[in-house]
């Protein structure tokens, strides 16, 4: 985020706004250590009405040995699973396929599907043949 001056600008809008609209969730998993208290991991999730939307997790790499990332995840799962007020959808907003966050996200759904249309002309094209895609996937049986 920090290496792309237009990402940095992105994302300090999105979390001040979510921020001013009382939708931020920031969490952090802390070590006690004999000399004192360490956080080891901190994530920002938006929260929209009964969805949470994970946006950044950060950890300590002097602790990546340990999966800081994974353990803070753990942790957030199961107190948002204990919370009288848990959210009914929680997207990890991962890649598809991730080796890690698939095995603590067993559920999948598909949110939306976008088109994009070229120029005119060729307008119609795209979702043509997102159509017939779609109908030949329902007609052999996956979707």
């Amino acid at each position: 985020i920090l290496a792309d001056p237009a990402d940095r600008q992105f994302f300090e809008g999105l979390v001040n706004t979510a921020h001013t609209r009382g939708n931020l969730v920031m969490t952090r998993t802390v070590l006690g250590l004999p000399d004192g208290q360490k956080t080891i991991a901190a994530s920002i999730d938006i929260r929209q009405g009964d969805h949470q939307y994970a946006l950044k997790i950060a950890y300590d790499r002097a602790y990546g040995a340990y999966s800081p990332g994974v353990l803070h995840e753990i942790d957030n799962l199961q107190t948002l699973w204990d919370a009288a007020t848990a959210p009914r959808l929680l997207d990890s907003c991962a890649a598809s396929d991730h080796p890690v966050l698939d095995k603590l996200y067993a559920d999948k759904i598909t949110l939306a599907h976008l088109l994009l249309a070229p120029a005119a002309g060729l307008a119609g094209l795209p979702l043509r043949g997102f159509m017939a895609a779609r109908a030949l996937a329902k007609r052999f049986g996956r979707r």
